[in-house]
């Protein structure tokens, strides 16, 4: 495209280069459209806007539609990466909280029902996921403009949290229910 035709063609999210002054014309022309504008539009542009000889203006989607995206996904391994980053998260909380046994025994000779514990236990381990599904997503609000779709990205951090609390929970039950003597011993 010529420099003549940059203020001309407003497309969002496009860079537009001028030609060398030595060139008039060129065989191609491509153009990039940003992720939510409308290609009917840009056609239209591109057809008015452009100075063009033989051949049609021909828009083409950067995914085809006969693309197999769920039979992709499915062959996948990384599908499971934010299963796996939650349950670490809950597996190292609960080796953690073995640590503080002798707390939780404590809680429980002082007349704590385990299942106040065990609710204690559940919104510190909210506050944590919370943490990092929050944390993750204003990482990807920051580096939004570098990564394809940072929607699915913010889609996965929840489920990421989501699997730290259902793993945690799954768990805790191994702390909570045991006897508060030997929790009182474990040290």
């Amino acid at each position: 495209m010529g420099s003549k035709y940059e203020t001309r063609l407003a497309l969002s999210s496009s860079v537009i280069l001028p030609l060398e002054p030595n060139r008039l014309n060129v065989e191609s022309c491509t153009i990039l459209a940003g992720r939510y504008s409308a290609p009917d539009q840009i056609g239209i542009l591109a057809q008015t806007e452009l100075v063009r000889s033989g051949g049609q203006v021909v828009a083409s989607p950067r995914l085809p539609s006969a693309y197999p995206l769920v039979a992709s996904f499915l062959s996948r391994l990384d599908r499971f990466v934010p299963i796996l980053l939650g349950s670490i998260g809950a597996i190292i909380s609960t080796l953690q909280y073995r640590m503080r046994s002798s707390e939780f025994a404590a809680y429980r000779f002082s007349g704590t029902r385990k299942g106040a514990l065990f609710q204690m236990l559940m919104i510190e381990q909210l506050i944590c996921a919370g943490a990092f599904a929050t944390s993750g997503i204003f990482a990807l609000y920051l580096f939004r403009t570098r990564l394809e779709f940072p929607e699915i990205l913010g889609a996965w951090m929840m489920v990421a949290a989501g699997a730290w609390v259902a793993v945690f929970a799954m768990t805790a039950p191994w702390l909570i229910l045991r006897n508060p003597m030997r929790l009182a011993k474990d040290r």
